[in-house]
């Protein structure tokens, strides 16, 4: 009787096992569909981007993911980042479903530092409706709302921040802010 019943609860648990695991491969070839239909567009198609800018890039093989908020081309910003009074462009470059933030110092492109490697399924999260899509969007934040966020998560501000910082987020999730602190980035508590 015994061996029976520990039978029946080892073909009971290979039935559920199996009858699971086909779920399992189908939840994990959903998220794989989506990952791969994450629009990612050419350098090129970014409107203002320097042709240098756009030239780095592409000699990079990198293509633009694009969040799902806007259709408008986005995930390349530019401003004073660095402090120094000079453009410098930030963009998501996408290489085989891997995203790096790549920060060229000017539209020369003789400095470009790279922040912030992940896989772009990090990114993906179901919005109901709207399905599976990817939520990565950077953006450009002033040296007020660094103070602000330092403020309301009692972090550490960087040393008088007087330029603007670039934003990554996660949308609806949470971001960081990357501050270019004389000599190198800093990683600090964005928007939760």
């Amino acid at each position: 009787m015994a061996e029976s019943t520990m039978h029946h609860g080892a073909l009971r648990a290979a039935v559920v096992v199996s009858l699971l695991m086909p779920t399992s491969l189908l939840a994990q070839d959903v998220w794989a569909r989506a990952d791969s239909a994450v629009r990612r567009l050419d350098p090129g198609a970014i409107p203002r981007l320097p042709d240098a800018v756009t030239a780095a890039l592409k000699n990079r093989d990198c293509t633009i993911p694009q969040s799902f908020i806007t259709t408008e081309p986005h995930n390349v910003v530019a401003g004073d980042l660095r402090g120094n009074g000079r453009t410098a462009w930030a963009a998501l470059c996408s290489r085989a479903s891997v995203t790096t933030i790549l920060v060229f110092a000017d539209a020369d492109t003789t400095r470009i530092d790279s922040l912030e490697v992940a896989p772009d399924g990090h990114y993906l999260q179901n919005m109901g409706d709207q399905g599976i899509v990817f939520s990565r969007q950077l953006s450009v934040v002033d040296s007020a709302f660094i103070w602000r966020q330092a403020h309301a998560f009692g972090d550490a501000p960087p040393p008088s921040p007087t330029h603007a910082a670039l934003q990554d987020a996660f949308l609806g999730k949470g971001s960081v802010i990357w501050y270019w602190d004389r000599r190198r980035w800093l990683k600090l508590t964005g928007v939760d």
